[in-house]
């Protein structure tokens, strides 16, 4: 079997080298590479533009696989002349072509969808604080006046989908969204937890210096779904109100600091950083006091359990898939309470809450890793049967 795997998804996206997806992608690639199955080739395609990691090329290479530059021929060439059985995509989006047409096309095509985000969670009025500038101002406020039509185009899009390939879903929140929305897809869902990305090798050492220890943590600050404007006014409001709460907070990807300065009275206690290096963020989860990630929706939800394989205690959201991964691990808040909020993390001082959740964090990283390795060697026999 001629087998085509997606190495574009490990590229960047929109200017962003390191996401979510991405790191998803190399880590199913990595198990595929380390596969033995036999009659199995593997071809690999990627985009000539973009830069792709020479480590992922030279295994494909020492495997006898082909890497396949789709700036070169168009996704239906690719399929035709290198008599592809199977397609595998991590991401259905930012591929280099309209992924749609890659349906009519006489091959197999298996996807994973993470989510269904763009049907879950409408952006509302209150997206727009996150956005810098008045020409992104104005392009998601379009988007919100035209929701219902985005909404229904994006709908529209996952019933192709649903109908042509077969899906991968990478929590049991994400296959029932799918069962939730589409009621007349009776096909099978197979559920592949997001594999560990924790122990991926690589040589990204930190070029930043981390002067800080036991310091509340948010990530992705720009991003409105992340909601870290709520938890960092109750972490504000905490310390006006608590003197002897004496740690600071760092928020990770945040472009512009005014956005979140111009709401708080104790600006000296934030400490803001854009875009950090994979080994930097390494850093902030051992050195974190606590993980606050407030999110009001994720697929599976990658940082609540990178931040419990280093024992670091997390606040989290209960929305979509959280706690089904996180369990009873994590102390939860509703997201859209700042009063609420406030309280989990008064919660935290107290140190028979703390050590709980900071043991029950380890046992849970240990029981879904456990669950993260089997998923992948089924996913990567599911891909070569």
């Amino acid at each position: 079997m001629n087998l085509l795997f997606d190495l574009i998804a490990t590229q960047p996206i929109m200017g962003e080298k390191v996401h979510g997806g991405g790191k998803y992608a190399i880590k199913i690639f990595l198990e595929l590479m380390k596969s033995e199955k036999p009659g199995i080739r593997i071809f690999a395609l990627f985009d000539s533009k973009m830069p792709v990691d020479a480590n992922l090329t030279k295994l494909l290479e020492e495997r006898g696989g082909v890497l396949v530059d789709i700036r070169k021929q168009t996704i239906k060439e690719v399929i035709v002349n290198n008599q592809i059985n199977r397609c595998y995509f991590a991401l259905t989006h930012n591929i280099g072509f309209n992924f749609l047409e890659l349906l009519d096309i006489d091959c197999e095509t298996v996807t994973t969808i993470h989510g269904l985000r763009d049907l879950e969670l409408i952006p509302g009025v209150d997206s727009l604080k996150y956005i810098n500038g008045l020409q992104g101002k104005l392009k998601a406020l379009a988007k919100i006046v035209l929701r219902k039509r985005l909404y229904n185009k994006k709908y529209s899009y996952y019933s192709k989908l649903l109908e042509k390939a077969k899906i991968i879903t990478v929590s049991n929140h994400s296959k029932f969204a799918i069962k939730a929305y589409y009621p007349e897809y009776k096909q099978d869902i197979n559920v592949f937890y997001s594999p560990d990305v924790t122990d991926i090798d690589n040589n990204d050492e930190p070029e930043e210096t981390l002067n800080e220890r036991g310091y509340y943590l948010l990530l992705n600050g720009n991003r409105w779904i992340k909601n870290n404007l709520r938890s960092a006014i109750a972490l504000d409001q905490l310390f006006t109100e608590n003197k002897e709460l004496t740690r600071k907070v760092i928020i990770t990807g945040v472009a512009n600091k005014n956005f979140y300065l111009k709401h708080l009275k104790n600006p000296e206690r934030f400490i803001f950083y854009d875009f950090v290096s994979e080994g930097f963020l390494k850093l902030l989860f051992k050195n974190a006091f606590s993980l606050i990630y407030m999110s009001l929706n994720e697929g599976f939800g990658y940082p609540p359990i990178e931040a419990m394989k280093y024992g670091t205690p997390v606040i989290a959201s209960p929305f979509t898939s959280i706690y089904e991964i996180c369990g009873i691990a994590a102390s939860y808040s509703n997201p859209y309470a700042v009063q609420e909020i406030k309280n989990r993390i008064l919660q935290l001082e107290d140190p028979a809450i703390y050590n709980s959740l900071k043991e029950n964090g380890l046992n849970r990283f240990d029981v879904i890793n456990s669950i993260q390795k089997s998923h992948l060697e089924s996913m990567v026999e599911y891909l070569c049967a």
